[in-house]
């Protein structure tokens, strides 16, 4: 059974910026399903938890913080970031 992915607006505005500043387009364009592939099918298995139900993902163009919720079968996106600036702060989501 999947994870049903919820893209908070706090990432999706984070996709969006990251996508409009990248000269990656097409490969973050490209990223994006085969990311949302994972995250619905194993979640716990495709991040480093940083915490609790808290995981991030980082590949060479994206970041990405998410929380599971095993009872739910639910994948919270929570932000989005270019790793080439580092990891960004704690936010206050």
């Amino acid at each position: 059974m999947n994870y049903h992915l919820i893209w908070t607006p706090k990432a999706l505005n984070d996709l969006t910026n990251l996508w409009l500043r990248t000269p990656h387009r097409e490969r973050l364009t490209r990223l994006i399903p085969a990311v949302e592939k994972h995250l619905s099918q194993d979640p716990e298995g495709y991040g480093t938890c940083q915490f609790d139900t808290v995981y991030t993902v980082v590949t060479a163009i994206m970041g990405m913080e998410y929380e599971v919720i095993p009872d739910d079968r639910h994948v919270h996106i929570l932000r989005v970031w270019d790793p080439a600036q580092g990891f960004p702060e704690p936010s206050d989501n």
